[in-house]
């Protein structure tokens, strides 16, 4: 199935949001963009997207579908994870975040490189998609989506606040489960044609402008403007899309723990642009393994995946 290049735009746009924030508090000490952190809600809802498209008309057993999963996501968090060593040091917890596990005697979840909890929510979404939600007719989804939704805007209208604590978890996985949803229900209901086209200029204009709206616009943002984003990026292709698709990952799972090393500016900025390309190397990488079949069960949601 192709890619559909303006999605990759977008999501290479949401990673910069996130690290320009954490580069204007870590490095430059002048304090996060509040906003910014509706880019992992994105991040969220590009992920049902993709996965209902690319999955929900075949899906795996819920266990094949979280190694895929893993799999995918693997090599750049544990380049990341690696690079926490220097900050952290060694530490028994250093194997259980190379799972994507959160650390269970420590008030922090992933100390190696804290951004990881989004991958930790994100993934799982997936497990809880593969196990439940494809069943789910899209009225059931939407259903589920609207129960939660006045606790979800509540938690959200108090400010964003990453899922870095056990603490904060409940929250996290209110955002995964808002936004991911949502991702999975305009697949199902558009495929990969929007009902009405966006502007380039207004596509590419939306996520910027979501990261300088005060608190209190977070539910709006994530339930008609992020959707509205998507409709752009379904239509639009930029040449330098599929690029910014391909580095978005990496750099969000890379850049924190560099970031942490109190080292110039310079420096700090050709290190994560080393480290950036070097987790895309990891990940692109074929290791031979033995080949099993992949299990796959029926889903019920209406969709059979194609367009």
């Amino acid at each position: 199935m192709a890619r559909i290049t303006g999605l990759d735009a977008l999501r290479g746009i949401a990673a910069l949001m996130v690290f320009v924030s954490h580069f204007k508090a870590i490095v430059l000490g002048t304090g996060y963009i509040a906003g910014a952190g509706l880019a992992v809600d994105f991040f969220f809802m590009l992920s049902g997207f993709v996965m209902a498209r690319t999955y929900e008309h075949r899906m795996p057993s819920t266990a094949a579908f979280a190694l895929l999963r893993g799999k995918r996501l693997w090599a750049p968090l544990a380049v990341g994870t690696s690079l926490g060593l220097l900050i952290v040091g060694p530490s028994p917890l250093f194997l259980m975040a190379l799972l994507f596990l959160p650390s269970p005697i420590n008030g922090r979840l992933f100390p190696f490189n804290p951004p990881a909890w989004s991958l930790f929510c994100e993934i799982a979404a997936n497990i809880i998609h593969a196990l439940v939600l494809c069943r789910l007719s899209n009225l059931r989804l939407a259903a589920l989506l609207l129960a939660i939704i006045p606790i979800w805007a509540i938690n959200m209208i108090d400010g964003l606040d990453g899922a870095t604590t056990w603490a904060g978890m409940p929250e996290g996985l209110l955002r995964v489960g808002v936004a991911y949803s949502i991702g999975i229900l305009i697949y199902r209901r558009f495929g990969d044609n929007p009902p009405f086209r966006v502007h380039p200029a207004i596509t590419l204009a939306l996520l910027p402008l979501s990261a300088v709206m005060p608190d209190f616009a977070g539910p709006l943002i994530v339930l008609i403007v992020f959707p509205l984003t998507m409709f752009g990026g379904m239509t639009y292709a930029p040449r330098w899309g599929s690029l910014a698709g391909r580095y978005s990952y990496p750099l969000y799972a890379v850049h924190f723990p560099i970031m942490l090393l109190g080292l110039p500016i310079a420096a700090t900025l050709a290190l994560i642009a080393a480290a950036t390309i070097f987790a895309d190397w990891a990940s692109r990488l074929r290791f031979k393994m033995p080949s099993r079949p992949i299990k796959y069960q029926a889903g019920t949601s209406g969709n059979d995946g194609t367009v």
